[in-house]
């Protein structure tokens, strides 16, 4: 849906303006962005979330949790990165009230919330890359208002793309481990 939406957005941009570094910028921040969510969705864990589903207690309240209630706000986030998308390629060096700025920050907000519930759903345990990636998101509102949507729209992919990154290095060299942390420590002594 996102690259749909992000191949429609740069294909516009590319076909109705003037190929400005600016222009080329905010379309190449689209695109990361998109990947982005991608590798952050799609990746290393998804394997780890259908074994996990496939052995819970109950399976059908699991896979209800995180297939059907959880990607709303997936879902929601990219549709709102798309808009920011749109926005940022429409003024990528204008002012950025607050109104642009919740929507720059608050979709990859947003997606990144349903993404950090879907393996707290499935894990049961809180995956804090995801949880700082919201809280860097967050504090970008500190000063979105100062920064141009491109400077804005760059910083969020950059805190996506770090996320994807960071999970796909850390779950394809440590397969056994896990870089979350359990909601409840084992009472057991070792």
């Amino acid at each position: 849906t996102r690259t749909i939406a992000t191949a429609c957005t740069v294909r516009i941009g590319f076909t109705e303006r003037a190929w400005t570094l600016e222009i080329v910028l905010a379309m190449g921040s689209a695109w990361l962005q998109a990947i982005a969510i991608w590798s952050i969705y799609f990746g290393e864990h998804a394997e780890r979330a259908s074994h996990t589903i496939a052995h819970a207690a109950d399976p059908g309240r699991l896979a209800r949790v995180a297939y059907t209630y959880v990607p709303i706000l997936i879902v929601a986030g990219i549709i709102v990165s798309a808009v920011g998308d749109e926005l940022t390629l429409a003024h990528p060096s204008g002012h950025t009230d607050w109104s642009v700025a919740l929507v720059l920050v608050g979709g990859p907000a947003l997606f990144l919330l349903g993404a950090t519930l879907f393996k707290l759903a499935v894990f049961d345990a809180w995956p804090w890359p995801r949880l700082i990636g919201l809280a860097a998101l967050l504090a970008l509102l500190l000063v979105a208002t100062s920064l141009t949507p491109l400077l804005l729209s760059l910083a969020t992919t950059l805190i996506l793309v770090a996320i994807g990154a960071y999970e796909m290095v850390w779950l394809r060299n440590n397969p056994a481990a896990s870089e979350d942390v359990p909601l409840a420590l084992d009472d057991e002594a070792p």
